[in-house]
């Protein structure tokens, strides 16, 4: 091997490596603006995607609401309106897939959430059902 061809292997060894850390880097990155405890503004939905809100906005008056949380350790909370009107939590986990992609299991059920947009006191996301293989990573 000349040195010419060891050079661009080494070359070619440090784009492969940059390359799987940066996408890396990129998955592994969440906004800060999502770690809180979210509820459904239902009144602000249009068509697929979902509104929530901070659990401190001034909401118009409801029966109650159903609500997310999204914890830096990977926990998911889903909080759901139970028969009584009073709330009932599930826990479950959550995992990056991409810049705006987010996989959440919780009791079984997984889910793709696409956010659409999010900021201190707004998230928007679509739902999709999904199944997390292992290829998704």
């Amino acid at each position: 091997m000349d040195n010419l061809s060891l050079l661009e292997d080494i070359r070619l060894a440090s784009l492969s490596y940059n390359y799987r850390k940066e996408r890396k880097k990129i998955v592994n990155e969440v906004p800060n603006e999502i770690f809180k405890k979210w509820h459904h503004s239902f009144e602000e939905d249009k068509d697929d995607i979902i509104v929530y809100r901070p659990e401190k906005f001034n909401f118009p008056p409801a029966r109650g609401r159903s609500g997310i949380e999204f914890k830096p350790n990977g926990t998911f909370i889903q909080t759901s309106i139970g028969s009584t009107d009073a709330n009932q939590s599930l826990k479950g986990q959550w995992k990056m897939k991409n810049s705006h992609n987010l996989h959440v299991a919780v009791d079984g059920n997984k889910q793709n959430l696409e956010i659409i947009e999010y900021k201190d006191d707004i998230l928007r996301v679509r739902e999709r059902s999904a199944a997390i293989s292992s290829e998704e990573g």
